[in-house]
């Protein structure tokens, strides 16, 4: 199982680490039609080769992007450049010779780090956990996931009834949809990251409430 795990890094990097990482993003847009693209045709641009290749290989294939904003462009460490410590629980990214507290990953649970990205702010590490057995239920037939009207709808043998739960959610979401419409519309962005927040944690609350039930 593959999981991203997204953390504050506390890292000083250098601005002009994303500056060249943008350049090879847009080169690699630039040039997407060529064959056999490597770390070699930009090695003019100074970055390290393994996370000059890693930025190539995601940005030559997208039909979307046409170029690429400072902002938006992350650096792209593929695995055989990552170390991690589980007793010290640190992530070193030799390339870069930085080190990311990793106490809030399940250290002793990875078999694998496949990646990280980083931007200014954020790493975004990529793992590979051990898959999780899948449970079997005997008081149940099934539950379907709705999402027009009841979220959930459960069967049980044992009580012979049909549960349908979670109603309220569509509702919520078309009501929160007409209300980000409106924020976009006014340039309320500040209110409207709050609308979303509310949104997420109502939501929650009623698919927590639905598991009671259920468990």
């Amino acid at each position: 199982m593959i999981r991203t795990f997204k953390i504050k890094h506390q890292l000083s990097l250098d601005p002009s680490l994303f500056k060249k990482a943008q350049q090879i993003a847009n080169y690699a847009l630039e040039h997407k039609k060529e064959k056999n693209l490597s770390s070699k045709h930009v090695k003019h641009f100074g970055l390290h080769s393994k996370i000059s290749c890693q930025i190539i290989r995601k940005y030559a294939k997208n039909k979307k992007i046409k170029k690429i904003k400072l902002e938006r462009v992350k650096l792209i460490l593929p695995g055989q450049v990552i170390k991690f410590d589980k007793l010290a629980k640190t992530i070193t990214i030799v390339p870069l010779k930085s080190k990311i507290d990793g106490t809030y990953l399940p250290l002793d649970e990875i078999t694998k780090l496949n990646q990280i990205e980083l931007d200014k702010t954020y790493a975004y590490i990529s793992v590979t956990l051990p898959d999780v057995e899948q449970q079997t239920s005997e008081n149940y037939i099934g539950i379907d996931l709705n999402s027009t009207s009841h979220s959930i709808v459960v069967a049980s043998p044992s009580t012979k009834k049909i549960l349908m739960l979670g109603s309220q959610i569509p509702h919520l979401k078309k009501k929160y949809k007409n209300i980000r419409k409106r924020l976009q519309s006014q340039k309320r962005f500040r209110e409207l990251k709050q609308v979303n927040r509310r949104e997420h944690f109502k939501t929650l609350d009623i698919i927590r409430k639905c598991q009671r039930r259920l468990f």
